[in-house]
Formats: C-alpha cells, structure tokens, sequence
C-alpha cells in the first residue's frame, strides 16, 4: 500500500473547487491509487500546464502517500483588443442623449438629441484641411435614456412531480481509484426518477482519510400530475421572475421609472413591464480604412 497515492492534497486554489483540480490532474493520469514509482513530478506538471487553461502554474510533491498539489491559477488579462484599428462609437440601441463623456474621437451628436439603433454617435475619422484625413479609435461613453420591455408568462396549468416511496439504490465502494458495487439497486427501473448520491470517504480512526469512499444512490421515482395555479399565485411567480430579470439588466444601468401592466388568458397570466433608464449606449465599431 505504501507504493500508491492514498490522498491528494490542493493548496493555492481560489476560483476552482479542489474537486475541478483533482479533475484536471486525473485527465493527466494521476490521483488516487497512482503507483508512486511510475510518478514523474516534472512530466506530470508539464502534461497538466498543456492541458488545462485554468491553471498557469503547479507543482506536485510527495510526502510518503499523500501528494500535496499547489497551484496559481490562470488570470485573464486585460483588455487585448488590438487598438490600432480605427473604430467608430455607433449606438447599441434607440435613444436620447443625456450627457457625452468623450476621450477620443470626433463627437456628431449632441445632448437632447435622439438617435436610433445603429447611428453613427462619436467618428473615428477627421478632416482637416491642413492636415487632410487622419484616423483615430473613437472612446468614451455616451450615456442616454432608453426605455425597455420585458414579458414573463406563467402558465396556470402545470405538471408537478408526485413522489412515491424512496428506494434504495446502487452501493459503490471505490478503492485507489477502482470502484466495484457492492449493492445493486432494486424495484422497478423507470425515467421518471430522481437519483441522489451521497459520497462517505472513510477515515482512519477520524483523522487520516483512506483511500477508500462508498457512494450511496437513492432513487425517489416520481408521476407527473396536472396542477392549477390561481391568477394570484401566477401573479406572485411572474414578480418574482421579473426582479430575477431586472436584478442582472440594472448592473450597468440606473433604472429610472418601471410601468407593470397584467393581461390574464385562459391558460396564462402575462406579466409586461416597461423600464426607462439612463445608460451607456456607445458601442464600438471598426471600419477599414482604402
């Protein structure tokens, strides 16, 4: 037993969960139940670093059974866009312009002006008549009112998940790795049915883990049943869709006024709001220059 990895150890990780770098690191053919005199600390490394974009770097050592993995993951630069293409700032959507922050560029459009979807807003392109044309990559922000929809539909007839009685399903024992089952499932098999796992890694008078988990399945076989929901309860879920919507809508923009209006069908309930807003609708946009 002394020749195989009992326990694999990750240290440094921030972003990834320690079971996404076990992950990784079994891809490359390493992890619990590795046979130590075949481990080769560099190759593993190097195998690991080519196969993986989360991690930059790593190193893997052994302390008797136990390989301890440290890690620093892969960052994203910055902005890597190759700025010496000329691009305009149309705008992403219909407007009218509150206010012009401009760091680069020719400005074509003014405050309380109304533009629409596509408009040329800030040029990249100058003409002096001294100097003749000359180019440059427009930048900045151009900040506008802006009104948006949104619809949510929650129907009043739906199908609900009638559970019967839970039933025992397949006992797995994994053991350096290799996993046998030791308990296989009964009653009937059927699609219409939940599986839950539960994995118990086993210790060592309950400190040290063993190289050893037994994973438990229980199956919770489920019918489908028609439901009705009242015009109240459908109302309720539509709220709550909505502020689901709106929570990730108003990250970049200030909402300044919502109209809710509510039209009732015989198999639905249909929720339509209107948002007026303030936000940046300068979008960026190359063009070629002959």
């Amino acid at each position: 037993s002394q020749k195989f990895v009992w326990d694999v150890r990750v240290t440094g990780n921030s972003e990834m969960t320690e079971s996404e770098v076990l992950e990784e690191l079994k891809k490359c053919g390493f992890g619990v139940g590795s046979y130590i005199p075949n481990f080769r600390a560099s190759e593993l490394e190097n195998r690991v670093l080519i196969a993986s974009d989360r991690i930059s770097w790593l190193a893997v050592y052994l302390d008797g059974t136990v390989a301890n993995v440290q890690i620093i993951e892969h960052t994203e630069r910055g902005n890597t866009e190759d700025t010496s293409k000329p691009a305009n700032l149309v705008a992403a959507c219909d407007g009218q312009i509150e206010l012009v922050q401009l760091y680069r560029g020719n400005c074509l459009v003014k405050v309380g002006q109304a533009v629409k979807q596509g408009e040329l807003l800030v040029s990249g392109l100058y003409d002096s008549q001294t100097q003749g044309f000359r180019y440059t990559r427009a930048a900045g922000s151009v900040l506008a009112r802006t009104e948006r929809s949104f619809s949510v539909e929650i129907p009043l007839v739906y199908e609900k998940k009638v559970y019967e009685e839970a039933q025992r399903g397949d006992v797995v024992l994994k053991f350096f790795g290799f996993s046998t089952k030791i308990l296989k499932s009964t009653g009937n098999l059927t699609d219409s049915c939940d599986i839950i796992e539960k994995e118990k890694e086993l210790e060592w008078f309950g400190s040290s883990p063993l190289p050893v988990t037994l994973t438990v399945s229980t199956r919770l076989p489920y019918s489908l049943q028609e439901e009705t929901r009242t015009p109240e309860a459908a109302l309720e879920l539509a709220y709550d869709e909505l502020e689901r919507k709106l929570a990730g809508f108003s990250k970049d923009r200030q909402i300044l006024q919502k109209s809710i209006s509510t039209t009732l069908t015989e198999s639905s309930l249909i929720l339509d709001c209107r948002v007026y807003c303030i936000e940046d609708i300068a979008i960026q946009s190359e063009f070629e220059i002959e």
